[in-house]
């Protein structure tokens, strides 16, 4: 069992022998383990869109109208946390199903939507590597159920002070 934040260590090992877990892990950081957690993850802004259309039928205007605004926040967003624009990285994600299905696979989606039908096909092979070749009925349609815009950067972040335990205490 690993213990963290301000007390964890305090109270991880009686829950670990209640549960009959043999040893308590107490990272030397462990009290300030989630804020070092949030200190070094990279910094990241992301925004997404409800489209529910039909990828055959859509305009690639309205969804080019669509990656834009969601461009703009993201950027926006990531700029107000002090990110420099050569530090930036934007990338796009569209969700996709068969119509009638609940669940959806996300992809990667070139902003310049220059092909739909490769779209397209990219979701089937998907789909059929995840579920099995069986799992796709012909002549349903796909959905575009939303659109996604992610704005990333790769700022300097907090050192990994990595060591190696020094002792251990048996329970």
């Amino acid at each position: 069992l690993v213990t963290y934040g301000g007390s964890g260590s305090l109270f991880t090992p009686d829950i670990a022998t209640q549960l009959a877990i043999p040893r308590v892990l107490s990272p030397a950081m462990a009290s300030v383990l989630s804020a070092y957690g949030a200190a070094t993850a990279p910094v990241r802004a992301e925004r997404s869109r409800n489209v529910k259309r039909m990828l055959e039928t859509i305009d690639p205007a309205l969804l080019a109208e669509e990656l834009g605004a969601l461009s703009r926040q993201v950027i926006e967003d990531i700029a107000d946390s002090g990110v420099p624009p050569e530090a930036r990285t934007l990338e796009f994600e569209v969700d996709l199903h068969f119509v009638q299905q609940v669940s959806e696979l996300t992809l990667r989606l070139d902003p310049s939507l220059a092909d739909l039908d490769q779209l397209a096909q990219t979701f089937k092979r998907t789909y059929e590597a995840r579920y099995g070749l069986g799992a796709i009925i012909l002549g349903i349609p796909i959905e575009i159920v939303s659109v996604r815009a992610i704005a990333t950067a790769d700022m300097p972040r907090a050192a990994r002070p990595w060591r190696t335990a020094t002792r251990q205490a048996p329970l």
